[in-house]
């Protein structure tokens, strides 16, 4: 089976450091529970282009370039990739995609078949949906965080395995998604 995988809050760990440096660099007391939204203008205050400008700013930073990995992800990689054609599908910008494959090579070495970059939120260059992408490569599933990119990429080929996170909750799923609480009980689900 062709997989897709995000990468932030999926395989790495993003949002603990952004709310860090975020607290850090303004002086607020956000902690990751209050992202109720993919926009995080609407818990930062401020227009999306200002909070553009601070993720920008966050990729320049030591924080950005220390993320972790989420738990359980290594190990659960490890056992997909034996099966299974992985593939990466991140909303980043184009211009990370030295960054990210560093950093995927570094924590997931000859994992990954391909890197898919969105280039979402970029302040330049063509941007790319992620059912675009799945399409074009034919993804049987994906594996991501966003609420939006699960909508729109959810038929009756493609499943998707929707890791929880407080900004991807809805009270109704479509059979196509699958709320998942970990990265063991992702492969209970693909295995």
């Amino acid at each position: 089976m062709r997989i897709g995988v995000d990468i932030d809050d999926v395989l790495a760990d993003f949002m603990f450091p952004l709310v860090n440096y975020h607290n850090e660099k303004y002086g607020t007391t956000f902690v990751r529970d209050d992202f109720t939204s993919f926009n995080l203008w609407e818990t930062w205050g401020g227009t999306p282009e200002e909070a553009i400008d601070k993720v920008f700013q966050f990729y320049d930073s030591p924080d950005f370039h220390q993320i972790g990995i989420v738990a359980g992800a290594s190990e659960a990689i490890e056992v997909l990739k034996k099966n299974h054609e992985l593939s990466i599908i991140t909303a980043r910008p184009e211009i990370l995609r030295a960054q990210t494959i560093d950093w995927i090579e570094r924590h997931f070495p000859n994992t990954f078949s391909e890197i898919h970059i969105a280039n979402k939120f970029s302040k330049t260059g063509p941007q790319l949906t992620k059912r675009e992408i799945c399409e074009r490569n034919s993804i049987h599933l994906l594996i991501d965080d966003s609420i939006e990119n699960a909508f729109q990429c959810a038929n009756a080929e493609r499943k998707i395995l929707l890791l929880d996170r407080p900004w991807n909750q809805s009270e109704k799923l479509p059979a196509s998604i699958i709320r998942v609480f970990s990265w063991e009980e992702i492969v209970q689900h693909i295995i």
